[in-house]
């Protein structure tokens, strides 16, 4: 369903919220200390956040959510597009978008709903169009899964940086 102008009072690109991932990477900076190469469980997953990267060879599965607060007295659009992310994406390490691989091929389930569709290789906002709406207002088990990828010129790590969806309320 396509929008009118004014149709909506408010809109907003919100991340979702991870739930869980199936497997990530793990390093240790120069201090020693632990990065784990995923939003925690209940986070956000945004491009401020730590990607989402996986080793090529595991299972490249994430589950996400649509969980946060929302005013009972507010009516709110029904999430029909999913905006990701692609590949490592780092404003001051524009480098290692090329160096690591990034996700081509992916399926993503949610409801009764399973299809598959292909990201581009670009480390930009890209939408996905769903082939049924998502309620906003309940819980939502949306897993995505990485079924190919885009080689890295040096790391085989698959990553995406982002998965946000459009937060509206109706008029």
């Amino acid at each position: 369903k396509t929008l009118k102008v004014g149709a909506y009072n408010r809109a907003k690109l919100v991340p979702f919220t991870v739930l869980q991932a199936d497997s990530y990477i793990t390093e240790k900076d120069k201090s020693g200390n632990e990065i784990k190469y995923v939003p925690e469980k209940n986070d956000l997953f945004f491009v401020g956040s730590n990607p989402w990267a996986v080793k090529a060879e595991n299972k490249k599965i994430i589950y996400v959510d649509t969980k946060r607060w929302r005013h009972p007295d507010e009516k709110y659009l029904p999430i029909s597009e999913i905006v990701f992310v692609n590949g490592f994406v780092n404003p001051d390490k524009e480098y290692l978008y090329e160096q690591n691989s990034r996700a081509k091929r992916i399926r993503i389930s949610y409801n009764k709903t399973t299809f598959e569709t292909e990201l581009k290789d670009i480390g930009n906002f890209q939408v996905i169009h769903l082939p049924a709406s998502i309620n906003p207002n309940e819980k939502n088990n949306i897993k995505v899964e990485v079924l190919d990828y885009y080689p890295g010129t040096k790391y085989s790590d698959v990553v995406i940086s982002g998965m946000y969806y459009m937060d509206a309320t109706i008029n």
